[in-house]
């Protein structure tokens, strides 16, 4: 049994031959338009994906930079191959942190559109993340890109270093 090769744009001649009916080649143009649908959903959120990720870091060094100008050390970034959670109670973890003096930094992404930060159980869920990082002790900072890019996070960062003693490791 042989099998012929066409494209969408040969459908039309096919059913005018009588090869294939009209509803055989809606199906094959609705299967068609389906796949490539979701092969551009996925390629659109793995992109959108990649670029969140370049932004974040590009905040992270560029609040990394800040906090150097100012003679405060560089936060420990939760990245790839240093992922450090603050609770047993969950796997939560914290966008960048000061352990020294238990000062949380949090980046918080796509607020200005449709994001997981934004929905109703992504903010619950990150309301619940802060409320324990408190609870153990934590001072949680959070900013928007814009408030990294203008100084203001830096200025806060600074405050909360000032602010806070160092933490003894051996006072626990």
């Amino acid at each position: 049994m042989s099998r012929h090769v066409f494209t969408l744009a040969d459908l039309p001649e096919l059913v005018r031959r009588g090869r294939i009916t009209q509803a055989q080649s809606d199906a094959i143009i609705g299967k068609a338009t389906t796949q490539a649908a979701q092969k551009v959903h996925k390629v659109t959120a793995q992109v959108k994906a990649e670029a969140n990720a370049a932004l974040e870091t590009e905040a992270q060094d560029l609040l990394t930079r800040q906090l150097a100008d100012l003679g405060i050390p560089s936060p420990r970034w939760d990245r790839a191959g240093d992922r450090q959670t603050f609770s047993d109670a969950g796997n939560w973890r914290f966008d960048g942190r000061l352990d020294e003096r238990m000062i949380a930094i949090e980046i918080e992404g796509g607020t200005n559109r449709k994001s997981r930060h934004t929905s109703p159980l992504g903010y619950e869920r990150d309301c619940t993340k802060y409320n324990e990082g408190q609870i153990l002790g934590w001072i949680v900072l959070r900013f928007t890109y814009a408030m990294i890019r203008d100084g203001r996070a830096v200025d806060t960062v600074a405050r909360a270093w000032e602010a806070r003693k160092p933490v003894d490791p051996c006072a626990a």
